[in-house]
C-alpha cells in the first residue's frame, strides 16, 4: 500500500479543480479526499496498491486546463509518495 500527498499550487480554487481531482481519482480506483487550503492551494492524499499508480495519478492532476474550465493553472504540485502499512480511506471524498 502507498500514500500520496500532494500539494497543488496556481489557480486551483474555484474553478472546479477539487471536481476534476476527485473524478480522476475515482476513475483511476483511489481512495482519500481533496480540499482546499487557507493558503490558496489544494491538498490532495491518495491511496492505491502500487506507487505508480500515484506517479500516473500525480501527472494527470497537472493540467493547465480541465473540463471546459480555462481558469484552471497548476502551477506546480509538491509532495510525495511513501509506503503505508495500511488503508486509510475507503473512497475519494471532497472536504471542505
Amino acid at each position: 500500500m502507498f500514500r500520496a500527498r500532494f500539494v497543488i499550487f496556481g489557480s486551483v480554487q474555484g474553478v472546479g479543480y477539487r471536481s476534476f481531482v476527485k473524478r480522476t481519482a475515482i476513475m483511476s480506483r483511489l481512495n482519500g479526499y481533496v480540499r482546499n487550503m487557507l493558503d490558496g492551494t489544494v491538498e490532495v492524499v491518495a491511496e492505491a496498491n502500487e506507487k505508480q499508480e500515484l506517479e500516473d495519478f500525480r501527472n494527470k492532476l497537472n493540467k493547465k486546463a480541465v473540463g471546459g474550465f480555462d481558469d484552471i493553472n497548476v502551477e506546480r504540485i509538491d509532495g510525495e509518495i511513501k509506503e503505508s502499512e495500511s488503508a486509510e480511506f475507503s473512497s475519494f471524498d471532497l472536504k471542505f
